[in-house]
């Protein structure tokens, strides 16, 4: 999965999404956000759905740990580029030149049904 996206999306992103889910920490531990991308970047997790403005690049979904990606929305503040390139793939994540790794980031498969 692979997006570009402005910074100044995101940082919308992060005020009304992020802060709007306000589960106990522990819970927050065992949640994951769904990202997909495709004619738009979505965001979801805990029952809140988010679309983003994007340039796809490769279509996909994935799930990445809820505090993680908090804690890289809470990172743009720090960047003075306007667009955000995010790759995501099994076990690592990347925006612009940050690179996580994380066994717990999983692409998302779809399941192709086999009704007869």
């Amino acid at each position: 999965m692979e997006a570009i996206i402005q910074k100044s999306e995101l940082s919308l992103h992060k005020k009304a999404f992020l802060k709007t889910a306000k589960p106990s920490r522990q819970i927050l531990r065992k949640s994951y956000v769904i990202l997909t991308t495709s004619n738009k970047f979505k965001v979801s997790a805990a029952g809140i759905k988010q679309a983003i403005e994007c340039k796809p690049i490769t279509w996909g979904k994935v799930a990445v740990p809820y505090l993680l990606w908090k804690r890289l929305m809470e990172t743009l503040k720090f960047t003075s580029e306007k667009e955000m390139t995010i790759v995501a793939e099994d076990g690592r994540l990347r925006l612009n030149k940050l690179s996580i790794s994380n066994p717990n980031i999983q692409t998302i498969r779809n399941e192709k049904s086999t009704s007869k």
